[in-house]
């Protein structure tokens, strides 16, 4: 058993059991032949197994009797007040913190690695912020153009073969990400997904339902925030295939 497995709840390790997956034990290099189409960038306070298995969920990879591909791009937690404050400065775009720059980073190495097969990226809660100020600062600096500058085969432009992106909870407005993914990245946004009552996705995102926009009452509830910590979380455990045919699930080549 990993110590990732180990450090999951027992609830979280049943959804574990009998899978048979193989999780790495050092960080992997993105390129051609490590590059998975599934990937997700975490949010804040999760451990290493949490990230993986909130990652597997919100890329629909716990069917049984399918391939399992993922690579998470792991967002390190340092405590609930240093999360809080690293997740402000990437929200507010004040700055860009250093975990913004090394995602942004990871998301040019997946682009340039599956430039002709497309990747999808799950981005949940603090993940969302972070991938858009890296996005930001990697296009800044020169290095990333729009999706499909990488292309060996430039006939192949279909929207199935773009990257795309899609956030759940996130406390990034979900016109903001559209905006940046699409219009500037030319790549797919397969929109903002936020669960009834989740405080971060709408009162600190503006976010509701499936690519709605919060009400007033949702913005200013300031009970929902109390509901992030408890067992029942609206926050926690989105899973892919309850978001419609814009997501994309499960595993591909």
């Amino acid at each position: 058993e990993s110590h990732y497995y180990k450090a999951l709840t027992e609830e979280d390790k049943a959804k574990f059991d009998g899978k048979g997956l193989y999780l790495s034990k050092v960080p992997v290099e993105i390129n051609k032949e490590t590059a998975t189409h599934q990937n997700s960038v975490n949010g804040m306070m999760n451990n290493e197994a949490e990230a993986i298995k909130n990652g597997l969920e919100q890329t629909g990879q716990f069917g049984i009797g399918q391939p399992v591909e993922l690579t998470v791009g792991y967002n390190p937690s340092y405590g609930f007040l240093p999360d809080l404050l690293e997740s402000a400065v990437d929200t507010s775009e004040l700055g860009t913190t250093g975990i913004a720059k090394q995602t942004g980073q990871f998301v040019l190495d997946l682009d340039k690695a599956r430039a002709d097969k497309g990747a999808n990226i799950a981005l949940h809660s603090q993940g969302n912020p972070i991938v858009y100020n890296g996005i930001q600062y990697i296009m800044d600096q020169g290095e990333y153009k729009a999706t499909g500058y990488f292309k060996t085969d430039t006939k192949n432009l279909e929207e199935d073969n773009k990257m795309t992106f899609v956030s759940f909870g996130s406390p990034k407005n979900g016109a903001e990400m559209k905006k940046l993914i699409k219009e500037k990245l030319d790549a797919t946004y397969s929109g903002a997904y936020t669960k009834k009552d989740d405080f971060v996705g709408e009162a600190l995102g503006g976010n509701s339902g499936n690519n709605g926009t919060a009400t007033l009452q949702q913005k200013v509830d300031i009970l929902n925030a109390f509901k992030l910590f408890g067992s029942n979380s609206p926050h926690s455990s989105y899973r892919c295939e309850d978001y419609g045919p814009k997501v994309q699930c499960g595993y591909r080549k």
